[in-house]
């Protein structure tokens, strides 16, 4: 199972199947899990530089024989991204691991503090654009599961004023505190009881056991 450095080579020359060995679909994955989580918020000086390197790597990506299957797999997903220009009612994110496989767009109506699920909005939103974080960030028509994404998220109205809670991303090299960052999920509000009861029960582990909870997970070991 490639991964890593031999992961991202493989996609780039070979492009999407070769991620199958990864694939989850919504319905496989546990209601308690079916999430997206965000720490960072790209500024728009952050999301240039994305952009410029983006374009840079396609366009050597271009010029590879061997990469010419993945140049068409990210064709519509780059040619979208690069022309595109961020609305007042869109805002850029880091998420970690995706839990699934997603298809673009993709319709969410919950966001809740990762640390407190009970803190939560109800809002109608949709995940439009794509970057996965391979070889510095290609863009995507999809959400690859167990991958990191910088998503495009876009409401029908303004931004909540939560997500200026986040971690700003300012230039191209993170200044992320290790430990104690405020973080966002975005899923369902028909799954957040079963994401809100796991969140609690982690909490109580890790409170009565350190490091060593997931051990006494009943749930993760089942």
């Amino acid at each position: 199972m490639p991964t890593g450095a031999t992961l991202h080579k493989t996609v780039a020359r070979h492009g999407r199947h070769f991620l199958a060995y990864l694939m989850q679909t919504e319905a496989e994955c546990p209601a308690r899990a079916r999430y997206l989580h965000a720490d960072e918020l790209y500024t728009d000086g952050a999301l240039q530089l994305l952009r410029a390197g983006c374009i840079r790597r396609y366009q050597k990506r271009e010029k590879d024989a061997a990469s010419e299957t993945f140049v068409h797999w990210t064709r519509q997903a780059y040619n979208t991204f690069v022309q595109w220009t961020r609305q007042p009612n869109e805002v850029v994110v880091y998420t970690w691991y995706a839990y699934a496989d997603l298809a673009l767009p993709k319709r969410f109506d919950c966001i809740f503090h990762v640390d407190n699920p009970r803190e939560h909005l109800l809002v109608s939103y949709l995940l439009t654009q794509s970057v996965i974080d391979l070889g510095g960030g290609f863009p995507i028509s999809s959400v690859e599961h167990g991958h990191k994404h910088i998503c495009v998220l876009t409401f029908e109205q303004e931004v909540p004023a939560i997500f200026q809670l986040l971690h700003r991303l300012e230039g191209n090299v993170s200044t992320m505190p290790l430990r104690g960052a405020f973080q966002l999920g975005f899923c369902q509000v028909a799954d957040l009881p079963a994401i809100t009861a796991a969140r609690e029960r982690t909490a109580r582990l890790r409170a009565q056991y350190g490091a060593n909870w997931w051990k006494y997970d009943e749930e993760m070991s089942g």
